[in-house]
């Protein structure tokens, strides 16, 4: 039973940072891919599956450290969430220096 439990918190933490990573990526590209290429927009899901190849394609193997497993995933939602909200914040301040909105 424990195990079932350590999956179903494997498989949360994969959604939670895939989702954070999805909308990061799609509102990044509305900001800047989109007026400046004329692409059409990113949405959530496809940001996802970007993301989820961009992670699989710059892979890097990083040994395993002494933590448990519940505190090896909090830590991987907790970076992926601050992550996420530092990129657009720093991607907001410039859109609004370089598109004055």
């Amino acid at each position: 039973m424990e195990n079932l439990g350590k999956f179903v918190l494997f498989l949360a933490t994969i959604f939670v940072t895939t989702f954070c990573s999805g909308i990061t990526l799609s509102i990044m590209w509305d900001w800047f891919i989109v007026p400046v290429f004329e692409l059409p927009v990113l949405g959530v899901y496809n940001a996802m599956g970007v993301s989820l190849l961009i992670r699989y394609l710059t892979y890097t193997y990083v040994p395993p450290v002494e933590e448990s497993f519940v505190e090896l995933q909090l830590g991987l939602v907790i970076r992926s969430v601050f992550l996420s909200c530092f990129v657009l914040v720093v991607g907001y301040t410039l859109k609004v220096i370089v598109y004055g909105v």
